[in-house]
């Protein structure tokens, strides 16, 4: 993971910045729907957690992640974490959510048929 404010850390973040926006135009997210967001990161750097750094309806997301998220919960009191497991189902009913958002994570999740049972799920 990058610095914060270190060259690579400013390039990822304005990446994600145009990720956001993307998310914003293709989702059109209104502040009634919920959102969660899997692969929420503990590492706090300009570029990590751009939704929960940018949406404009924090309440709305439940963030998602492998770790404990002392640092995510420091930084984002006001938002629900759920803590996951790598490679186990998500514990969240089909339809508990209006949106899913995820980035950066599939390249993590192993294998082709891991990937695929990540995005089925």
């Amino acid at each position: 993971m990058a610095a914060t404010g270190s060259l690579a850390d400013r390039l990822a973040a304005k990446a994600r910045n145009r990720i956001y926006r993307d998310f914003l135009m293709l989702c059109r997210p209104g502040p009634a729907d919920t959102i969660l967001d899997v692969g929420a990161s503990d590492a706090m750097t300009t570029a990590a957690n751009m939704l929960e750094q940018s949406y404009p309806h924090p309440e709305q997301i439940t963030a998602a992640g492998l770790g404990d998220a002392d640092a995510f919960r420091a930084a984002y009191p006001h938002m629900r974490y759920r803590q996951i497991a790598a490679n186990k189902p998500l514990p969240f009913e089909d339809t508990q959510f209006d949106i899913v958002a995820s980035n950066a994570v599939l390249e993590h999740v192993g294998s082709i048929e891991n990937q695929r049972a990540f995005l089925s799920e």
